[in-house]
């Protein structure tokens, strides 16, 4: 994930979350747009229903790999 952005990965399409927030050190970003580029440790913060959270770690995970 890291250096691609939000667009890019196709974040909502992939997990249905929506990224309402991207933390980046002490800088946050309030719903931070398609052209948002990940970098590492940034730390997003999503809403969605109740498949969101295991879907998000299941593509983050899988983006690791």
């Amino acid at each position: 994930m890291i250096g691609n952005t939000i667009g890019n990965l196709q974040f909502w399409q992939n997990t249905g979350a929506t990224i309402i927030a991207l933390r980046r050190g002490t800088n946050v970003s309030i719903s931070p747009g398609p052209h948002v580029v990940i970098r590492e440790d940034d730390v997003l913060v999503v809403v969605g229903d109740e498949k969101v959270f295991d879907k998000t770690q299941e593509f983050i995970n899988k983006a690791r790999s």
